[in-house]
């Protein structure tokens, strides 16, 4: 959906993240802040934790595309997590994954570039439902053209949009895939 990525840079930018993390634990340890430097650990764990479970979903592009975004000039932060037990999503990953990515370029043109933009994803899964709910923090500069997006999408064959709340410094959108 973004930028094609090569093994090669995939590596450069993964090394790179691990040397970030690797430098905050040594500074921390220098510091003597053990209590930080397990908080970092615990992050690190939590991260590839996650990391496997969206994985596992069997859905490569939605994967990529949420691994990655981070590595992309973005005016906010996107971290994820995946709740619940396993599910294979893999004949809906084309769907899911432009979904997403619609969205997340939409929220991308409307939110105050260089502020504290954080968005957490949360991928919801259970026998009957999947869903995610898009958490945001930051500074929104016209929420009006993303409550119309959204208010567009409510009725999706696919991912309907159930719920969401939109304001100048904070976001909440609950999608849900219908099977």
């Amino acid at each position: 959906m973004g930028k094609e990525w090569n093994a090669v840079e995939i590596l450069r930018h993964s090394r790179h993240d691990w040397l970030n993390k690797l430098q905050l634990i040594k500074g921390n340890l220098a510091l003597e802040r053990l209590d930080r430097v397990n908080e970092i650990i615990e992050g690190i764990i939590m991260d590839t934790k996650n990391e496997s479970k969206l994985t596992n979903l069997k859905a490569p592009q939605l994967a990529a595309l949420l691994m990655l975004f981070n590595w992309e000039e973005q005016h906010f932060f996107l971290e994820f997590e995946v709740l619940g037990d396993e599910r294979n999503l893999s004949n809906h990953d084309y769907d899911i994954t432009a979904w997403c990515f619609a969205f997340l370029n939409k929220l991308n043109k409307v939110i105050k570039p260089f502020a504290e933009n954080h968005l957490i994803l949360s991928i919801q899964l259970s026998d009957q439902e999947v869903r995610f709910i898009f958490d945001f923090r930051g500074i929104i500069e016209d929420k009006s053209i993303i409550s119309n997006y959204l208010e567009e999408r409510k009725n999706g064959a696919l991912i309907q949009v159930l719920e969401y709340e939109v304001h100048n410094e904070e976001m909440v959108v609950v999608t849900q895939i219908s099977f």
